[in-house]
């Protein structure tokens, strides 16, 4: 029993990890590495942050047949893979098999990252049902479900040329968005999900952290109406960026200086 207490209490402490402590962690084994390596992964979780940033307002359309759904147009996708991968990327083996009145078929979607210097392959799935004609009304009254399900089963009862107006094709295009959307959120990977992960830095990355207390500083200097104060600033952080003291503890120094108090409103 006590065992048992014990292996519940490990069990327990295992999943109350915080993100803070996860990334205490990965920071303290990665300063272990040389910095080139450093470096290294600092650009391969900036180039996943930017593949997960929030697709812009707009592109995301209401979806014609399913309501309540949202769906990112292919021509979106293929764009971004244009953009973002600078054209590097291809689809290939196209795959489909019958199964009864469906079809099941999966592609792969290949990307060259372009910091890893690796192709990345993202395989999507989907189906289609091929349509048969409609029961006619003289036999469909005395048929069983069970005799129905037959029905739409049957090859001989297949709509003519039900796959030749774009439903083939239309499976092919289900797959390759299936397989994109698994690469970011900019993907439209969260669409119709009831929960959204956010993506979040494990690694330091002080390079990013920089530049933003650098522009939240000068945001504040902009808006600031005393010339002289704003010289002083601008000298104080020319010295600091000259002699590599331009830490992101600095500029938060310099924007809580700037910064209007309570007591300013």
């Amino acid at each position: 029993m006590k065992m048992e207490n014990q292996t519940n209490q490990e069990a327990k402490a295992s999943e109350e990890v915080t993100l803070p402590a996860l990334q205490k962690e990965v920071n303290s084994e990665i300063a272990q590495q040389k910095e080139q390596d450093k470096d290294f992964l600092i650009r391969l979780q900036r180039y996943s942050k930017l593949n997960n940033r929030p697709v812009e307002e707009g592109k995301m359309k209401d979806h014609p047949y399913v309501k309540g759904t949202k769906y990112l147009p292919i021509s979106f996708m293929e764009m971004a893979l244009d953009r973002i991968y600078f054209g590097l990327w291809s689809t290939d083996n196209f795959r489909w098999t019958v199964v009864m009145n469906e079809i099941t078929a999966s592609i792969d979607v290949k990307v060259f990252h372009p910091v890893a210097k690796v192709w990345i392959t993202r395989t999507g799935a989907s189906a289609l049902k091929v349509m048969t004609d409609k029961i006619p009304k003289e036999i469909a009254g005395g048929m069983s479900k069970q005799d129905q399900n037959k029905w739409h089963l049957d090859s001989d009862n297949k709509k003519p040329n039900a796959l030749e107006a774009g439903g083939f094709a239309k499976l092919k295009a289900e797959c390759f968005k299936n397989a994109v959307q698994s690469i970011g959120k900019y993907f439209g990977r969260d669409a119709n999900r009831g929960f959204e992960e956010e993506f979040t830095n494990l690694m330091t990355d002080v390079d990013a952290e920089i530049a933003r207390a650098r522009r939240m500083v000068s945001e504040q200097v902009d808006l600031c109406q005393d010339e002289e104060i704003k010289k002083d600033i601008i000298e104080r952080i020319l010295e600091a960026e000259k002699a590599g003291a331009n830490t992101p503890e600095f500029y938060q120094g310099i924007y809580f200086e700037l910064a209007p108090s309570d007591g300013d409103n």
